[in-house]
């Protein structure tokens, strides 16, 4: 599970981390999710990303502690992760991104 959810995070650095001014993206594990956090690289600020739960669904984050519990999309549908990760976030559940 940590090598797919590690995929993911490598295809975000890829995609979006093109600069060195840009945020990189980041793992860490937890009791009950994964969380990908966007660390920059300038400073000190990172912000959560989004959690993966144990099933592998994508989880867009509702606070720093806990993700907002309806699922975005799966670690396991990589041709999905383009219409559910954008650079700045998680996809909102009408569609829309957020940037």
């Amino acid at each position: 599970m940590e090598k797919d959810v590690m995929k993911l995070v490598d295809w975000l650095n890829a995609n979006y981390c093109k600069s060195d001014l840009d945020d990189k993206f980041t793992l860490k594990k937890g009791r009950k999710y994964f969380k990908i956090n966007n660390k920059a690289q300038k400073g000190i600020g990172e912000s959560v990303y989004a959690f993966i739960n144990t099933d592998g669904t994508i989880l867009k984050p509702n606070s720093w502690k806990a993700p907002h519990k309806t699922p975005r999309g799966s670690i396991y549908k990589e041709q999905d992760w383009s219409k559910v990760c954008y650079k700045y976030g998680v996809a909102y559940i009408n569609g829309y991104a957020n940037y």
